[in-house]
């Protein structure tokens, strides 16, 4: 039988926030870097629903609507410089404010974008039933240069409305499940490294 409970007596995270930021986490070369490597290898990435396997975990999803899910290009980072120094803030920000179980870094890598001329990212969350996803706990957004100087439009906005600007060098850290979206680029060419935290599915 359902017993009613006193919501005030339940455990807060007071250190809980939707997201942080941190400035100049990158340096200007790192950055520079790092777009050279994304403007020489990023492919076309169309939706993240093209394979046909992913039906089988979404009965309802239609491989052919690639097309209004995303659209950007991708590269794959190894690097273990950036995936040190990442995995360190990771490690603090998981620490001190959400107190997930976090163990790693997606498949040990992290991924380039670069959003040409009308790119765009519709809106969603990163953890979703769909590839393994629900073990993924925290979201991390890289921005390699700067919105408003290095290109137009582009803005990293949640599904609350709260915009995060991209400057060059800043990190963005939040919940995977916390909604999100880039708009379309109307100039110039927006670069970011992403990635994610994992561990196992929350119980």
């Amino acid at each position: 039988m359902y017993k009613p409970i006193d919501i005030h007596e339940l455990k807060i995270n007071q250190a809980f926030r939707w997201w942080l930021t941190r400035d100049n986490f990158f340096t200007k070369d790192e950055c520079e870097e790092l777009v050279e490597k994304i403007e020489n290898e990023a492919k076309p990435k169309i939706g993240p629903y093209t394979r046909p396997e992913y039906a089988k975990y979404n009965k309802d999803i239609d491989t052919k609507m690639a097309e209004d899910i995303c659209r950007l290009n991708t590269t794959e980072v190894f690097d273990e410089k950036y995936l040190n120094k990442i995995w360190g803030l990771i490690e603090i920000a998981n620490k001190t404010v959400y107190k997930y179980d976090v163990q790693g870094i997606y498949k040990n890598k992290l991924q380039g974008h670069k959003y040409g001329l009308e790119d765009w990212y519709t809106p969603h969350a990163d953890f979703h039933p769909i590839e393994h996803f629900s073990i993924v706990k925290l979201t991390l957004v890289v921005f390699l240069n700067t919105e408003g100087v290095d290109y137009q439009g582009g803005k990293f906005k949640f599904f609350d409305g709260t915009h995060i600007e991209g400057k060059q060098g800043r990190i963005l850290l939040f919940p995977s499940f916390y909604g999100h979206e880039v708009r379309p680029i109307i100039s110039g060419n927006r670069y970011s490294l992403v990635t994610w935290a994992v561990g196992d599915t929350f119980v």
